[in-house]
C-alpha cells in the first residue's frame, strides 16, 4: 500500500482535528457500552472533568470515576498517535 490510499486515510488526512473521531475495540457485545463511553467522551465538559479527576487522582484507578478517567486518558494518548502517524508519511507501509 502506498501512502494515504485508503479512502479512510485521505478522508481523516482531510478531515479537522475537531471532526475526527476515535472509537474503542468491540470485545463481543460490548458495542452498547463502547457507545455510552463514546457519547461521554465527546461532551467536553464531561470528559475535562474526568481528566481533571486522573490528574487529581495520580493512582491505581479502584473506584468507576478513575476507571472512566483512565479511559479518556489512555483515548487521547491513543489519538494522539493516530494523528502523529497519520501526519508522517514513513509510518505508513
Amino acid at each position: 500500500m502506498g501512502v494515504g490510499n485508503s479512502k479512510l486515510e485521505k478522508a481523516l488526512a482531510e478531515s479537522a482535528d475537531e471532526e475526527r473521531f476515535y472509537g474503542m475495540e468491540n470485545f463481543g457485545n460490548t458495542c452498547y457500552v463502547n457507545s455510552v463511553v463514546q457519547a461521554l467522551y465527546f461532551c467536553k465538559p464531561f470528559r475535562e472533568r474526568m481528566l481533571q479527576y486522573a490528574e487529581q487522582r495520580k493512582g491505581t484507578p479502584d473506584d468507576l470515576p478513575g476507571c472512566l478517567a483512565e479511559l479518556f486518558l489512555q483515548v487521547g494518548v491513543d489519538k494522539m498517535a493516530s494523528t502523529a502517524s497519520l501526519q508522517d508519511p514513513s509510518t505508513h507501509s
